[in-house]
């Protein structure tokens, strides 16, 4: 077997998969689903812009062709595409078994949804579109580096996410409950644009005192991780449209941190999980509540709770899927 990952560069976990799949001896190569990642590239796929570019998308295309030939490719696994089109999708099957796996819900990207027959073996991180589409549930992971627990903790409450939709909101209310109880705040703010930021800031007319805390280059994995576990509780705000639940719900139990997040399908996870996460809905009536969850003591996970946090599951089951 020889497996190609086309996916979006978010955090490099396209190409973590790939790693994990090569140490089962699985020869394994990443291509970006974009022809390119700057500013001006994201805007215009995400504004239906890339007309602009075409030229250079059909030459990429061509590019990724030409190394299925060449490698003799068995399988494409798209991870959450974008941009993908019918043409495009049936010249890749000619060549290799292509298979789906989303870990963005449908109601955020639905370019898939019309080529979704195409495909040999679909997956998703999300319950909900699974069965509305016949999708296999795959939940998502956490990395390697993630696992551990820091008996030193720096952080009572941490955060690290893009700041998209009504997150700065939500940013903004911890910020003021954990200067209101003198909590330690650790905080990883993103976005990929100051320009685009400062628009969205005045239109909303809020939060104007996070634009300085917000990084514009992203930070490393290591960092994220090394965040989580030296935190008493890491907190998760999903995107209004997202149900399925994200790689931060993993990553943040796999540290050994406690979660709070808006998402109540985390009650998924089962008895075993839930006693280390907080379902949040409205934190200014939940203030006592959540001071307690902060300070609860939990046990470290045993090994069973550990795999199946773990990108080894992860690829089991992908893997799994591809051969039923």
């Amino acid at each position: 077997m020889k497996v190609l990952i086309i996916g979006p560069a978010f955090f490099d976990y396209t190409k973590a998969i790939a790693a994990e799949m090569d140490n089962r001896g699985i020869y394994t190569f990443v291509f970006n689903e974009l022809h390119s990642e700057t500013i001006f590239s994201k805007i215009a796929y995400r504004l239906k812009l890339d007309f602009f570019f075409s030229l250079k998308v059909k030459k990429y295309r061509e590019k990724i062709y030409q190394y299925i030939d060449k490698h003799k490719i068995t399988d494409v696994l798209f991870v959450s595409p974008e941009i993908i089109d019918k043409k495009y999708l049936t010249e890749v099957k000619r060549k290799a078994r292509v298979h789906l796996y989303m870990w963005d819900g449908f109601l955020n990207k639905k370019n898939p949804l019309s080529v979704l027959n195409l495909f040999d073996t679909k997956a998703s991180f999300d319950k909900f579109d699974c069965q509305q589409y016949g999708l296999n549930y795959i939940p998502l992971f956490a990395e390697k580096m993630y696992q551990g627990n820091s008996d030193r903790k720096k952080y009572d409450l941490s955060f690290c996410g893009t700041v998209h939709s009504n997150r700065l909101v939500w940013v903004n209310k911890v910020q003021r409950f954990a200067k209101d109880n003198n909590l330690r705040v650790g905080l990883f703010l993103y976005y990929y644009s100051p320009v685009l930021l400062l628009i969205r800031l005045l239109m909303n007319r809020c939060c104007f005192n996070l634009f300085n805390k917000v990084s514009y280059s992203g930070y490393k994995k290591e960092d994220v991780a090394d965040l989580f576990k030296s935190s008493k509780v890491v907190i998760d705000i999903t995107h209004p449209n997202q149900k399925g639940l994200t790689s931060r719900t993993f990553e943040a139990l796999r540290s050994g941190s406690k979660l709070i997040t808006n998402n109540e399908n985390c009650k998924m996870l089962g008895r075993e999980y839930m006693s280390r996460i907080f379902i949040i809905k409205n934190i200014e009536n939940q203030h006592k509540a959540l001071l307690e969850f902060i300070e609860l003591k939990t046990p470290s996970l045993n090994d069973k709770q550990d795999h199946f946090l773990s990108i080894e599951r992860f690829v089991d089951q992908v893997l799994g899927s591809w051969n039923e």
